[in-house]
């Protein structure tokens, strides 16, 4: 018998929710498979990957971007929210943490997670050469999901 147990690989949206829960870190969802969000990421238990965190440039885009957003949008029911909000992609079941997210008033969650925006219009993610290699098909896929789903990417 093997004493080792394969790492289950494809969750449902009730088992990430109650991941999520108990885990320090936050995690992106997409097609039954967790994204950790941080710097070090183990592949198989005992083995690591060091991933860089958020560099100064992005920090100041991000920030350049909120900003930015803030000021345009100061008289109308929108605003921009930073990435410790969670929104749920409704066409595409992405649960995910971008840099920047647009949604207006009245806000509209998850009944069961009101953390959880649903009604996204806007989404921003910064990307650099070493994060896009990284989450190039996960970004590919939300960005050719976003038209038919209303969102702007």
């Amino acid at each position: 018998m093997n004493a080792f147990r394969q790492p289950k690989t494809k969750f449902t949206e009730e088992e990430y929710f109650r991941f999520e829960e108990g885990s320090p870190i936050k995690h992106e969802f997409f097609a039954g498979e967790l994204f950790p969000m941080r710097e070090d990421l183990e592949v198989s238990p005992g083995h690591f990957v060091l991933m860089a965190g958020a560099s100064q440039r992005h920090n100041d885009l991000v920030s350049e971007a909120l900003l930015s957003l803030g000021t345009q949008l100061r008289d109308t029911s929108c605003a921009p929210r930073v990435s410790a909000q969670r929104i749920r992609v409704e066409a595409t079941g992405l649960l995910t943490y971008p840099d920047l997210v647009v949604a207006c008033s009245p806000l509209q969650s998850m009944v069961d997670m009101p953390d959880t925006l649903t009604d996204a219009t806007v989404i921003i993610e910064v990307l650099s050469p070493s994060t896009s290699a990284t989450t190039g098909v996960l970004n590919l896929t939300i960005t050719a999901n976003c038209p038919r789903s209303g969102i702007t990417c």
